[in-house]
């Protein structure tokens, strides 16, 4: 039974294909005056700390010289001139000293809530108000590898203790390398020989988060835990996991076999009523075997996923989100292989070209000592490696153009559970940028964008969702709206078990709900709702049963894969604000105009 889908690149110029989705024309530019250097604010620090004791002493020799007379209008003027540097120090964008402090003399003690560490150059501090934490960017002096401090100002609320680390994967065929590594990493490495370290660590750690994750075009280690030691154990073992693994050594070759894919003969047997067993050598047949292999046939077998799958190669012709990161067990595709096409020599290759420190991306959330003991550990690893830039440039995604004159349509077939009518799905997909847009899409857009698909789709009164729910040509939404998170974004809406008689009738039907909303707009009400709905999504850094740590990392991927400044990802306050000065302004013609 044929699955149709639409899918559409907003570079489409023809006025007889309806709506086009296209970003919007503004480009404020970045406003880093928040931003805190504290090399800069620590000399400042010390020009005040050296000031005050200057002046500490001339005032002390004035009390000797006439203690009786001027005493107490030394001790008034001491005190002013500590207001005054209290306030000018904050004014300034410094620390300066809270209501808690001790003065100048604790200025010793604001080093040491900086982590610090000699493998290690820190680029940039900033306050995250939101957070009520501090994230410290460092680069790895000696392989250029990133590395980012998340310092909490208070742990008891926020206990658990994060490190992740994340290396940049593009996969060039659906052989599903990166996500067969992503397995086989974790089944033993030098100093960890264990045949399933991950296995243990998650029967006998004290683990709060243990997880390994395939994106598109990253993979990322991540862990969790309340405990000192068992940290340290739990990152200990992923680094030595990531840079030390036995499945890329001449002894570690079972490991791609097992966990990617291999050949086994299925035998052919009969039981007798005595229990005898029979077994019928011709009957015999060869068959494929492997984690990930079983893994994927079963994500292949699902209509939604394959329809997301195809989406994707038809949408990205020419660059790496074209490819399945996960692997295709089918080989549907000749030109790009599939996983049953991987060898161990791709295999190995694939490792050495991405598993490098300068290609990575180094994460720890935690208390000042918790980062300086990470930073230790992680040098440790680190330092037997070089800088490496021809890996950083081959690793780097590019962008797919949209190149389109006019939108394209795909079927494709999918097993269907029975011949009835009405299980065809539709989707629309559009393409929303490309590597012209990249001043368009600022942080302000972002936010811009999500607002924007929560008012389309965001809820059952929404008015795309409403109205394709409504037209009871299909039982249910698909597509989901916005897809942020990697170098490009889509959108994409459609229904599934629709009747083939109602597949035209009912993409029409989106692009007339769309034109309409351009024309009617949305009330201040909707408006209003949907900023709240955004704001208090951004507001929540812990969400589930996750830790804070693991979601802040995840979202600095999102820009930090792409060598983008991690810092918007997560510092929402001013592009916050910008959206809804523009919203205050523009009302409803700000997001009818995207």
């Amino acid at each position: 039974m044929p699955l149709a889908m639409r899918k559409y690149n907003d570079n489409d110029n023809d006025d007889n294909n309806d709506l086009e989705m296209t970003p919007i024309m503004i480009t404020p530019s970045e406003d880093n005056e928040s931003h805190l250097y504290l090399d800069d604010s620590e000399i400042e620090l010390q020009r005040i700390a050296k000031k005050y004791k200057q002046k500490h002493n001339d005032r002390h020799s004035k009390c000797i010289y006439n203690l009786a007379v001027v005493g107490t209008g030394v001790l008034l003027f001491s005190i002013s001139i500590f207001s005054m540097i209290h306030v000018a120090s904050k004014e300034n964008g410094g620390f300066g000293w809270g209501k808690n402090s001790k003065g100048y003399e604790n200025y010793a003690n604001i080093k040491d809530k900086v982590p610090m560490h000699s493998a290690f150059q820190r680029t940039r501090s900033k306050y995250l108000p939101a957070y009520q934490a501090t994230m410290h960017q460092y680069v790895h002096v000696q392989t250029q590898a990133e590395f980012i401090a998340y310092v909490p100002t208070k742990n008891d609320g926020n206990p658990d203790k994060v490190f992740g680390i994340s290396f940049r994967t593009k996969p060039t065929s659906d052989n599903g390398v990166a996500h067969i590594l992503e397995h086989s990493v974790l089944n033993g490495s030098t100093n960890y020989p264990s045949k399933d370290p991950f296995l243990q660590l998650l029967k006998g750690s004290l683990n709060t988060y243990l997880n390994a994750m395939t994106y598109n075009d990253r993979t990322v280690y991540p862990v969790a835990s309340r405990n000192v030691k068992d940290f340290h154990n739990l990152s200990s073992v992923y680094l030595d996991a990531v840079f030390k693994p036995r499945c890329v050594t001449p002894e570690g070759d079972w490991v791609l076999q097992q966990e990617g894919w291999r050949y086994e003969i299925k035998p052919d047997t009969t039981t007798d009523a005595d229990g005898t067993v029979t077994t019928n050598i011709e009957g015999e047949e060869l068959i494929v075997q492997g984690v990930v292999y079983s893994e994927m046939k079963g994500v292949y077998s699902n209509p939604l996923s394959l329809l997301s799958r195809q989406t994707d190669r038809y949408l990205y012709p020419d660059n790496t989100y074209g490819f399945d990161s996960g692997g295709d067990p089918s080989n549907s595709n000749p030109n790009s292989g599939g996983i049953t096409t991987l060898t161990q020599e791709q295999f190995v290759k694939f490792y050495k070209d991405h598993y490098h420190p300068t290609n990575s991306k180094l994460f720890v959330s935690g208390t000042v000592e918790d980062v300086k003991n990470t930073m230790d550990l992680v040098d440790g690893y680190l330092k037997e490696y070089d800088y490496d830039p021809v890996i950083r440039e081959q690793s780097k995604i590019k962008y797919q153009s949209k190149k389109q004159a006019h939108h394209t349509y795909h079927s494709i077939p999918y097993a269907a559970s029975s011949d009835e009518d009405g299980q065809h799905m539709l989707q629309v997909t559009w393409l929303l940028n490309d590597e012209k847009d990249i001043k368009k899409f600022t942080p302000m857009m972002d936010l811009a964008l999500k607002t924007l698909d929560y008012l389309l789709i965001g809820t059952s009164s929404s008015p795309l969702y409403k109205r394709l729910i409504d037209s009871g040509m299909g039982s249910n939404i698909i597509g989901y709206g916005l897809s942020p998170g990697l170098l490009q974004q889509t959108f994409a809406v459609g229904m599934k078990n629709v009747k083939k008689m109602d597949i035209a009738v009912l993409e029409n039907l989106i692009f007339q709900i769309l034109r309409d909303v351009v024309a009617d707009g949305f009330s201040s009400e909707e408006i209003e709702a949907a900023l709240n709905s955004i704001e208090f999504q951004l507001r929540e850094v812990q969400t589930g049963s996750d830790p804070a740590g693991i979601s802040i990392f995840l979202k600095l991927l999102t820009k930090w894969n792409y060598d983008f400044d991690p810092e918007p990802a997560i510092d929402f306050e001013k592009p916050l604000k910008k959206l809804k000065d523009a919203i205050k302004s523009r009302g409803s013609k700000f997001f009818t105009s995207i």
